[in-house]
């Protein structure tokens, strides 16, 4: 049997986190919705910081894919140990 770390399913939780983000912007909900707002309040430490190294994209938010990319590679590691 295949237990998945605890590490493992928080980092799959905020994955989910993340891409709720992302379809909450494309929907425009409101920013007093509770969705919008814990989603933000969540993931706005880490996607402010990559979004400043980032190039600007022509008014594209590349950072959720560049934190799913990183999520990928940190589950990789994960996997391993």
């Amino acid at each position: 049997m295949n237990q998945v770390s605890p590490l493992a399913q928080l980092i799959n939780v905020y994955s989910f986190i993340v891409l709720a983000r992302v379809i909450v912007s494309w929907i425009q909900l409101p920013p007093n919705n509770p969705i919008v707002y814990y989603s933000r309040m969540l993931t706005e430490p880490l996607l402010e910081p990559i979004r400043k190294l980032l190039p600007a994209g022509g008014g594209l938010d590349f950072s959720p894919i560049l934190v799913f990319l990183l999520i990928t590679v940190i589950e990789g590691i994960i996997g391993r140990i």
